[in-house]
């Protein structure tokens, strides 16, 4: 049995699992840390190859190959991060460096290119035309087109993310104002909330006294009743599907999957997104189907561990 190594690169954390025959056998997280420094973020990505293989029994020689998906502009060919605003990476030679620190062949890139890899290769319906929203620290797209990945004339293609959502509005980390990422990324959402704990709401207030004012504690309030935390999250809801709306009219996918941490939200993200879609879209009722990504989380990996090293 062949095992390679699939990892997720996040801005948050870095997630990583071995895997055999498109099963992931055994999947590993640790906290990213980009404000340590490329070098510690590296570290920490070859600490976990080197736990997968160990606990795995792999051993040293059993693991084909490392794939690693990445926010940001990669150079196809060398494997470079030529800029990655989430991380605070510029030019950083990934593969060489991640190749030269476990010994196995190494192949680099975009992190939501991976994601939807791994939905068309093992998202079940094995969708051969789609496009892949992934929604976390950041906003990223992959688009897969007859079973290929769109990838672009350099490799960047997919930062929808730093397109235009309001004009002249809030500065993104990558330079630009009023980037849909700005609006439609997780942080987003807990600027918002923090602004309301700041102002006196008890519930936000006490998520971030006790440490846990994050996106998944967020929707549970909103779930569970509070009225500022569900006007939040319909407000950050709303840009998503703003996105996806600009989404639809520029590419006319067969199928929009939704993915990366808001995946476990469900109905509750999708179904306002598909009313706004069947509102707004130039297309009217000819619309695409709206899911959220089959592997959650995993896609990631999943799609990473399919890359090809480059010789």
């Amino acid at each position: 049995m062949e095992y390679r190594i699939g990892m997720d690169l996040g801005g948050t954390n870095i997630a990583a699992g071995l895997v055999a025959g498109g099963e992931l056998l055994v999947r590993r997280s640790v906290p990213t840390r980009a404000a340590e420094g490329e070098h510690a973020v590296i570290a920490r990505m070859v600490s976990l190859v080197r736990e997968l293989s160990a606990e795995c029994g792999a051993g040293p020689g059993g693991v084909a190959s490392l794939g690693v998906g990445t926010p940001g502009a990669v150079e196809p060919d060398s494997g470079r991060v030529l800029f990655c605003n989430n991380l605070g990476w510029r030019d950083v030679a990934l593969r060489e460096r991640l190749g030269e620190a476990t010994g196995l062949p190494v192949a680099v890139g975009n992190d939501a290119d991976c994601a939807a890899l791994g939905e068309a290769l093992f998202g079940g319906e094995r969708r051969s035309d789609m496009a892949l929203l992934t929604i976390g620290t950041g906003v990223g797209l992959g688009v897969v087109r007859d079973g290929t990945l769109v990838t672009g004339m350099r490799g960047a293609a997919g930062e929808f993310g730093h397109t235009t959502l309001i004009a002249g509005g809030e500065l993104c980390s990558c330079g630009r104002r009023g980037c849909l990422e700005r609006y439609a990324a997780f942080p987003a959402l807990i600027r918002a909330a923090q602004r309301a704990a700041d102002g006196g709401d008890i519930p936000l207030a006490r998520l971030r006294d006790e440490g846990c004012l994050n996106g998944r504690e967020i929707f549970a309030l909103a779930r569970g009743g509070s009225e500022r935390a569900a006007a939040l999250v319909s407000s950050f809801i709303g840009h998503i599907g703003d996105g996806v709306v600009n989404l639809v009219n520029l590419l006319d996918p067969g199928c929009v999957v939704i993915g990366g941490g808001i995946a476990p939200e469900g109905e509750y993200v999708l179904a306002p997104i598909r009313e706004k879609l069947s509102r707004e879209a130039y297309l009217g009722q000819r619309l695409p189907p709206v899911v959220m990504a089959a592997l959650g989380g995993d896609a990631g990996i999943l799609g990473a561990a399919a890359l090809t090293p480059r010789q």
